[in-house]
C-alpha cells in the first residue's frame, strides 16, 4: 500500500488558547477525511514529521500564529506536492487527448474513461 503526506488547512478563531485549537483543528480534519475512509484510503494519522518538517505538537497541529516558520515552511511544500502532482496527473492525460490549438481559452472537459491508465490520472 502506497501513502504520502496531506497538508490540510483550516482557518480558526484566535481568541482560544493553542491547545484548544489543536484539538479543534483535529475534529475537523477527522470530520472531512472520515467520511472518505475505506473509499479512498484505509487510515489516516496525525504524523509527527511532513516531508522535512518536524511536528512535535498534539495531533500532527501546526498553528500559524504559534510556529509560523514551520507552518509557512509546510504550507509551501504542500503547494508544491500538489503542483507537481497536477502536473503529472493533467501531463499524462493531456498527451493521450487530441488536442486542437486553443490559443489562451480555458476549455472545461469532462473525461469518460475505462482505460486503467487514465483512470489512474483521474482518481
Amino acid at each position: 500500500m502506497r501513502s504520502g503526506n496531506l497538508a490540510v488547512v483550516v482557518p480558526v478563531d484566535q481568541t482560544q488558547n493553542a491547545d484548544s485549537l489543536k484539538t479543534h483543528v483535529w475534529g475537523v480534519v477527522t470530520d472531512l477525511l472520515t467520511k472518505y475512509l475505506g473509499k479512498y484510503y484505509g487510515s489516516f494519522f496525525p504524523v509527527q514529521k511532513a516531508w522535512d518538517s518536524e511536528i512535535k505538537n498534539a495531533y500532527g497541529v501546526v498553528l500559524g500564529i504559534e510556529d509560523p516558520l514551520n507552518f509557512l515552511n509546510l504550507l509551501a511544500e504542500a503547494q508544491q506536492k500538489q503542483q507537481n502532482a497536477m502536473a503529472f496527473h493533467m501531463g499524462f492525460l493531456f498527451k493521450e487527448i487530441e488536442k486542437a490549438d486553443t490559443g489562451e481559452h480555458v476549455i472545461p472537459i469532462f473525461i469518460n474513461s475505462e482505460n486503467e491508465q487514465v483512470l489512474f490520472h483521474l482518481a
